[in-house]
């Protein structure tokens, strides 16, 4: 008897799936209508009970992603060149192990065009939500997963007007299946040289393309008119960054082998692809309750840390027209974002609301506090302390335009930094300022190449590649800490990528 599996659909099926005809038997259940108003709502708490499981039952409920049987891996993905895959036992996708892999290691992988239960992930423009897909040339358990970063917009509280294509669409990226024809961020923790990337260039790479402008968070499917060319008409956006990441979790497990018994991943992002990380961790900690608990998962968040309580007079938060709270309750509303719960509960407890779950100390209080109450994962925050993107919306100046006035407030903004930053374990945090308007902010540190080799002398030559080994070798060396924290130019690329 064949069980319920999701298999490679065409384009055009998929289409016909997402315009309403009702699913075949078999097939998983339709993704549930967005919420009309953030979710979970902050005095529900987290979830901490599960239900019962159905898997066995032959047909998939929840998150399953089948129930039973076996197939030929060639139809799980292009990268399989033959083998047949078994469903696990949890019903979490399928065993990889027997799976050849073929000539193509890399791969676009657009899940929409896979299965109408991913329907929902999509670009701004209603283009299908791309990931790509790097696969070891030696079969490996060690997994990089990355969220790409790209700011935000909404068409209200933050224009869109002239965002670069490829972080609204996805028209230009290569269509599902296809190889991936250039690398990304590979001057970091996705090279394949090993003098560049020891600990990782033999690893698995899974890269999210950001194109929903949300910070990752958005589950709003409903078409918003939102200004993007110059002089244009208004065009529709969706806002569905929260499916993209469930879509991209769940087509790893299904097909690439990610999984909880053996699998050992480090999460990651930059800029807005961290606030992402750390606020939808949940879609994949859940899933990875013994990796977490084994110390195999781990959690490295670049250029997204604030403090969240810089109050200095003179510098108001958008120059005084909202406070922070009611201004990214207001964007989250636009998006209808979704949030950890485990950080909603704790924002809760504290009498804060969802806003609070933002890139700072509570985040990453909720995110490495022990179960049942945090997640228990490891993390390491690599940030700028004078990192104009996060000053910027103080209105803190450069310092080359700067008064005393000016230093001093930019000095407070330092030491509330640093102040915020006391309880991380381990850090990454140059204290570089942009010094004149040609300076090129340092933001993108972890896919900056020259950040990421720099050898900081206060540190005797440690770089941030060294300490992201030192991070991820932890539990085997039973090192539970570094900080670095230094002053001074870090030289960086005016285009690291995202």
């Amino acid at each position: 008897m064949s069980r319920p599996h999701i298999g490679r659909l065409s384009f055009l099926t998929a289409l016909v799936a997402a315009c309403g005809d009702p699913a075949p038997p078999g097939r998983a259940p339709e993704p549930s209508p967005p919420p009309d108003e953030l979710s979970p709502p902050a005095d529900e708490g987290p979830e901490d009970v599960a239900p019962p499981s159905l898997c066995g039952n032959g047909t998939l409920d929840g998150r399953e992603l089948c129930d039973g049987g076996v197939v030929d891996c060639t139809s799980l993905a292009a990268v399989w060149a033959s083998g047949q895959a078994s469903c696990r036992a949890d019903c979490s996708g399928y065993d990889v192990d027997a799976c050849a892999l073929g000539a193509q290691l890399t791969e676009t992988v657009r899940p929409a065009e896979r299965h109408e239960r991913w329907q929902n992930a999509q670009c701004n423009d209603g283009s299908t939500f791309a990931l790509y897909v790097s696969m070891a040339s030696a079969p490996t358990n060690t997994w990089v997963i990355y969220l790409e970063g790209g700011g935000r917009c909404d068409g209200t509280y933050g224009s869109c007007v002239g965002r670069p294509v490829g972080f609204v669409s996805s028209r230009n990226e290569a269509a599902d299946g296809a190889p991936v024809s250039s690398a990304r961020n590979n001057g970091t923790f996705f090279s394949r040289d090993p003098s560049v990337n020891p600990v990782f260039h033999a690893a698995n790479h899974a890269y999210g393309r950001y194109c929903s402008s949300d910070l990752w968070g958005g589950t709003n499917t409903t078409p918003q008119d939102v200004a993007w060319k110059s002089n244009a008409p208004p065009v529709p956006f969706v806002f569905t960054g929260h499916h993209n990441v469930e879509a991209m979790v769940d087509i790893l497990f299904y097909a690439y082998g990610l999984n909880d018994a053996t699998s050992e991943v480090l999460l990651t992002g930059s800029s807005a692809g961290s606030v992402g990380a750390q606020r939808q961790i949940n879609v994949i900690a859940e899933r990875m309750p013994t990796a977490i608990a084994e110390q195999r998962f781990a959690l490295l968040l670049g250029s997204a840390f604030r403090t969240g309580t810089f109050d200095e007079p003179g510098y108001p938060f958008k120059g005084g027209d909202v406070e922070p709270d009611a201004f990214f309750e207001a964007v989250d509303s636009i998006y209808r974002s979704v949030v950890d719960p485990k950080c909603a509960a704790l924002a809760a407890e504290r009498g804060l609301g969802l806003a609070a779950c933002g890139p700072g100390p509570l985040a990453y209080t909720s995110t490495t506090r022990a179960p049942p109450l945090g997640w228990g994962i490891r993390t390491m925050v690599a940030m700028n302390r004078f990192d104009q993107n996060a000053m910027g919306d103080y209105l803190l100046p450069i310092v080359s335009a700067s008064t005393p006035q000016d230093l001093a407030a930019r000095d407070a903004y330092y030491d509330d930094m640093t102040d915020a930053m006391e309880p991380i374990t381990w850090l990454y945090a140059p204290a570089d300022p942009q010094e004149t308007p040609a300076d090129e902010n340092l933001h993108g540190l972890i896919v900056d190449p020259l950040v990421w080799l720099f050898p900081v002398p206060t540190y005797d030559g440690v770089s941030l590649r060294d300490l992201v080994g030192e991070f991820w070798r932890a539990p085997r060396t039973g090192k539970t800490s570094e900080r670095m924290l230094f002053d001074g130019s870090v030289p960086h690329a005016s285009d690291a990528p995202f």
